[in-house]
């Protein structure tokens, strides 16, 4: 078979693209996905091939050097959606659970359980604002995280008032010192495009702008709200504005969207080149293993198990996310991130 090939139409996402082509757009969704084969995406096809490729060449050219393993890069980076318990929140999560919820109609139990939360999520009024957690953890196990902050920029429409979040960085002048406070202990802030901004190149360039302003730094680092990510548009956008993007993963399902654990700067289908800004691939985030598993604890392993596979491999580098709000009593998805980073 043709490595080459199989490698490239993994890393550049050729069947996302194809099907985008026909008018198909993944979302970032791999229910969407036109590969049937879903557990591929459990494994860094890419990486595979290209180890199968050097022993290939060292078997041939003993003389030839491949240099020295790289220890593992996990980034860890927290999407800022909500800093309150937001009306928007509140709706759209709980239309999540509901829809959820129904799966397990046939499971009076498990249906009577979920529907507890629901309720509960809905009158409950815990803080959101969890800076000072992650913090913590960072001084505690010496790993600075990355935040991603939204920043707004025009008078909202319905749909961008229900997506987007709803702070505004340039008049919450706590949000602005909490976030100096950050920079000053080492975290890195990017921007969290809206989701509009993902296909609208002046709207993008502002966010950049005002987060840039509000902060006194530079912004380098991109990844899109609700990781909505379309090929014909958004890396072209990226291309120019950013020098790392981490938008790269499955809203539902942990795993190697383009079969790869390595930083890599993605293909341009257009130009046939690379673009000049790196991918470093989101493998994990939360809200995979706790809105989307059908099996918690099985989830949660094949987590700790992709984690765990890094060290297997020359040049690892991947991000984890987990949303700033989750410590909270809303979610306490906390303990779990914990347990998956000692895994590194």
């Amino acid at each position: 078979y043709d490595l080459f090939w199989n490698a490239f139409v993994f890393l550049s996402r050729y069947e996302e693209y194809s099907a985008e082509k026909c008018g198909r757009k993944i979302k970032s969704y791999s229910s969407n996905h036109p590969r049937s084969d879903k557990t591929t995406f459990n494994l860094p096809i890419v990486n595979n091939l290209f180890n199968e490729l050097e022993k290939i060449i060292k078997d041939n050219f003993s003389h030839l050097s491949f240099g020295k393993e790289q220890e593992p890069v996990v980034e860890s980076s927290h999407d800022v959606d909500y800093i309150n318990k937001t009306l928007q929140l509140r709706i759209k999560k709980t239309s999540f659970d509901i829809g959820s919820n129904f799966k397990n109609i046939g499971q009076p139990k498990k249906f009577l359980k979920g529907l507890g939360k629901t309720i509960n999520f809905i009158f409950s009024h815990p803080t959101y604002w969890c800076f000072d957690y992650w913090k913590q953890q960072g001084k505690k196990n010496n790993r600075r995280s990355i935040f991603y902050v939204y920043c707004k920029v025009r008078k909202k429409k319905f749909n961008s008032w229900l997506i987007d979040p709803s702070y505004n960085i340039v008049s919450n002048q706590n949000l602005k010192q909490e976030l100096r406070e950050c920079l000053a202990c080492g975290f890195e802030v990017g921007l969290h495009g809206s989701f509009g901004s993902a296909v609208d190149n002046k709207l993008l360039a502002k966010e950049k702008e005002i987060l840039s302003d509000s902060l006194n730094c530079d912004v380098t680092r991109v990844r899109q709200h609700w990781l909505r990510y379309e090929e014909k548009i958004t890396p072209y956008l990226h291309d120019g504005l950013f020098e790392v993007d981490s938008t790269l993963g499955f809203n539902d399902l942990i795993g190697f969207r383009s079969g790869v654990l390595s930083k890599y700067m993605p293909y341009d289908h257009k130009a046939q080149r690379s673009f000049k800004f790196f991918i470093v691939p989101q493998i994990i985030m939360d809200s995979n293993i706790f809105d989307y598993s059908q099996n918690l604890r099985e989830s949660i392993s094949r987590a700790a198990e992709m984690l765990d596979m890094l060290k297997d491999y020359k040049s690892s580098y991947v991000a984890i996310s987990w949303h700033q709000r989750s410590p909270s009593s809303d979610y306490g998805w906390a303990q779990t991130y914990k347990e998956l980073l000692k895994i590194q």
